[in-house]
């Protein structure tokens, strides 16, 4: 079930408005005005202009009065029932307002929330909030004054400790998060250590007074404990300045089991829509939006074992930090199922780029894209070279590596967007990669003009003799990670699901070309590393040791890519096949022609210059399956889908420091083996369809497909009789 099914609205209630005649205000007010003499304010907007037309509208009216919604009395008592319950639900609204919701949709809405921030205006003394500061009183009103109160603080100081972090990160507001506090404060002017020490005194109180309540209350006593505990250890990960102690806080919590109350409706009466009318805000009423208790406790739950994951990154031994590691890392982690949240993704930009200069604060970037080049190349040596050149101005050596030093400085920027990119919401990753793509066309432009100065510097022989053996290090590097990129872009319009059923064998058959033209790049660079590293051993390539791991991971790719490309060639054949029995159909009636949409679905890709754009014509003639028969082509994707199986299985368990997965082991594994039972799913479909085919049956006679995505990019593809649910 979707969580916007689930949320809880105020405008449910049937409630009536109130309304009060204000004619003969109105006209006595026109008495001085000549006809046609306009008032306006200097203020007054064009947004304020449309509100107006809209006053008395409880829809759009904010400063409307409500009739028959009464605002609870903070100050009545409270047992610990319900003080666990309003607990559990202001937590709730704190995660459902990083779900993307307004705070006055969700955490303001608390009545206890708004006496802090609207009568105090934000103006809190800590010590007003200690027991012995306050008259003897019930022993329920304590728990509230002691309890109740410095959590309500704790949580106002939570949501302001992630404005400040949301603040700092390259988001993009309107899509993410809404951190406008409409001008109430976030109490920034108390220390995370002060709200510390209150809640830790409420703790103290609770365990010395918890023998002062009844027997039938102990057991939410001991819960309301238990989410203190919860707050602390939270709160101290987000304040704490030692990655290993705040790792201590969250595992506390990840392993904390947590006793949870189904409290149904009863919370609701704590929270009101009213505050929105005391805002300095001119945006219509919003409906309340809280999460469910298990819902929210979950997200919770992954967001504290997410901000683990990337806490121990900055712990991690340095040698295990690689480009191709990170990356892979960021690969799988911005693609995990259910997504990682604004905060999250926040902390991974904090991590990575706190500081412009420096990777995780430990790399300098430009040292980072020389690593990266490397990786493919060996090229350790050379830029060795080019860091003690001493060289004249005049000669021809220092103007190469002036020239590789520009370029490293020109393509550090575009490179380390690839890494920030993946800290974006899906969305933006699939916009900003098709703009990055643009960059690394010119990126590799300029650099075939260095490999072409390298080539006469260190490889003159070979050009001489026009063997053209040569390899393009810089240039190369380029197109390697361009066709990446535009592979992941194919494989984002998954993710986001932008293709119908109709469209998919395009969609694969675009893959199967691009993961073609990258596993010829590959023989290519694999080719390049063998035969320099042989040829020219001192000139550009490192230790003999760095070449045979660079070799190993180029073989690792080619593997994979190989894989890759099996499946997505099969998928494009196999939607045809569905096409052909009727399974699947496009509309009856396309508003534009097919050519045109299929030129916005690869649009990015058209002013490349390499590799070269396949024209809508090109699809048509290669889909056209005449010269082969349905059986045969059912065959050849039964023989497909188990090869690309056996390529995955024998793959699964390559070593992480070949794979380039040491920080991802368990994510690389989970996706292999979701990718193999889709081509172990698909080979058995394909084989029940070709027993059909074979015995001449009416294929389409009371079954449909059913299309499911275990794996992000690979369904698996049923056939299912029409009784079947």
């Amino acid at each position: 079930m979707e969580k916007e099914d689930i949320f809880v609205s105020a405008f449910e209630q049937n409630q009536l408005s109130s309304f009060k005649d204000v004619t003969k205000e109105f006209f006595e007010a026109l008495e001085d005005l000549s006809l046609g003499e306009l008032v306006h304010d200097s203020s007054f907007s064009l947004e304020d202009s449309i509100s107006a037309l809209e006053m008395m509208d409880p829809k759009m009216d904010n400063g409307m009065e409500i009739n028959n919604e009464t605002i609870w009395d903070v100050e009545t008592e409270l047992d610990p029932y319900k003080i666990l319950g309003l607990i559990d639900k202001t937590f709730a609204a704190e995660i459902s307002w990083q779900s993307g919701y307004f705070l006055s949709q969700t955490v303001f809405t608390n009545v206890y929330i708004q006496k802090l921030l609207l009568e105090r205006q934000g103006i809190l003394h800590i010590n007003d909030f200690y027991l012995e500061n306050k008259k003897k009183q019930t022993i329920y009103k304590d728990l509230m004054d002691v309890v109740l109160w410095p959590f309500m603080i704790a949580s106002i100081k939570t949501c302001g400790i992630f404005c400040q972090m949301f603040n700092k990160g390259t988001l993009y507001e309107e899509e993410e998060v809404y951190c406008n506090s409409h001008g109430l404060s976030l109490l920034d002017n108390i220390d995370t250590a002060q709200i510390l020490d209150l809640l830790k005194f409420s703790i103290n109180w609770l365990d010395s007074h918890s023998s002062k309540f009844n027997e039938k209350d102990h057991k939410y006593i001991e819960v309301i404990h238990s989410r203190l505990e919860t707050k602390i250890s939270f709160l101290r990960a987000l304040n704490s300045s030692s990655a290993v102690d705040s790792i201590k806080d969250l595992e506390y919590i990840i392993n904390k089991e947590n006793l949870i109350f189904d409290f149904g409706k009863e919370m609701d009466i704590f929270f009101s829509i009213s505050v929105q009318a005391k805002l300095s805000t001119t945006m219509p009423p919003r409906p309340i939006m809280i999460l469910p208790m298990d819902i929210a406790f979950n997200d919770f739950k992954d967001i504290c074992q997410d901000f683990r994951r990337i806490l121990l990154l900055s712990i991690t031994d340095p040698s295990i930090l690689t480009p191709s590691n990170i990356l892979n890392f960021l690969k799988y982690f911005r693609a995990k199922k259910p997504p990682s949240c604004i905060f999250i993704r926040t902390m991974l930009q904090s991590l990575f780029f706190s500081n412009n200069n420096m990777i995780l604060n430990k790399y300098p970037v430009h040292q980072f894209v020389m690593d990266s080049i490397s990786e493919i190349y060996s090229t350790k040596e050379l830029f060795n070279v080019i860091n003690e050149s001493d060289e004249t101005h005049n000669d021809s050596k220092y103007c190469i590596f002036n020239s590789i030093n520009n370029f490293i400085r020109t393509a550090t920027p575009i490179y380390i967007n690839i890494y920030r990119i993946m800290c974006h919401n899906l969305s933006r990753q699939h916009r900003n990669f098709c703009k990055l793509i643009l960059d690394l066309e010119f990126l590799q432009t300029e650099a075939q003009d260095i490999d072409m100065q390298l080539h006469f510097h260190f490889f003159e022989d070979s050009i001489e003799k026009q063997d053209d053996i040569y390899p393009y290090i810089f240039s190369s590097w380029c197109y390697y990670e361009k066709l990446q990129i535009m592979i992941l872009i194919c494989f984002l319009g998954f993710e986001l699901e932008l293709h119908s059923s109709h469209e998919l064998s395009l969609i694969y058959w675009y893959l199967d070309y691009l993961l073609k033209t990258y596993q010829a790049h590959l023989r290519k660079i694999s080719y390049n590393v063998r035969f320099s590293s042989n040829k020219y051993p001192t000139m550009c390539f490192s230790e003999k040791s760095d070449t045979i791991l660079a070799a190993q991971q180029i073989k690792f790719d080619q593997d994979w890519t190989n894989g890759l490309q099996l499946l997505c060639n099969s998928f494009y054949k196999f939607f045809l096949v569905l096409r052909h029995f009727s399974f699947i159909c496009s509309p009856n009636k396309l508003q534009v022609p097919k050519s045109f949409m299929y030129k916005q679905r690869f649009k990015s890709f058209l002013s490349l210059k390499t590799p070269k754009f396949l024209d809508y014509e090109t699809f048509i003639k290669d889909s056209d399956m005449l010269d082969i028969s349905i059986v045969e082509l059912l065959e050849i994707l039964i023989d497909n889908f188990s090869k690309a199986r056996a390529i995955f299985e024998m793959i699964k368990d390559t070593d992480p420091k070949i794979s380039s997965t040491l920080l991802c082991y368990d994510d690389f594994q989970n996706n292999v083996k979701n990718i193999i039972e889709s081509c172990l799913g698909n080979e058995l479909t394909c084989k029940t369809i070709l027993e059909k085919a074979l015995k001449n049956d009416k294929i389409c006679n009371d079954v449909f497909i059913d299309i499911k995505y275990n794996h992000l990019w690979f369904p698996i593809i049923s056939i299912c009789h029409n009784h079947e649910t």
